[in-house]
């Protein structure tokens, strides 16, 4: 039986929608659940991108690929092409590139990438995986909660 995971979708319309871990295919969930939310996740470019806790750990997941935030070996890559106006994010070596969070925006500063977390998924994530206090917190709240088979 596949794991299931119920998440909130962070970009797009307030909304609970259930991860089936294996397949990487996150389903809106018509009406409230009764359960614990797992994690949260953001659609980028055709990409579902989540976080989320299973069995004590954090992980990460883009499509049907997911990796343990919390292990060394996973290594996370985030940066702009400022001509390009395009992020470019790589989780172990598999490279996403997408649309900037900033390429419409005249008042964008370059030299702030604070923003980055404030405006973009994966810009989150990145600093979420150098925030070890954040991810024990999340692995505390998520963690309560039991994936439904």
């Amino acid at each position: 039986m596949t794991t299931t995971l119920l998440l909130n979708r962070l970009n797009g319309p307030e909304q609970q929608w259930r991860l089936h871990a294996a397949s990487g295919v996150v389903t809106p969930v018509e009406g409230p659940e009764s359960e614990a939310v797992q994690g949260n996740f953001a659609f980028i470019d055709g990409h579902a991108f989540c976080v989320y806790v299973e069995r004590g750990r954090l992980y990460f997941q883009a499509d049907e690929q997911r990796w343990d935030l919390q292990s060394p070996a996973c290594k996370l890559e985030y940066r702009h092409d400022i001509s390009r106006k395009t992020t470019l994010f790589s989780v172990a070596g598999k490279v996403f590139e997408y649309p900037a969070w900033w390429r419409d925006d005249p008042r964008f500063e370059r030299y702030l990438p604070e923003l980055d977390e404030e405006h973009d998924y994966l810009g989150y994530i990145f600093a979420l995986k150098a925030n070890l206090r954040l991810q024990s917190r999340m692995i505390e709240v998520w963690g309560k909660a039991k994936p439904a088979a």
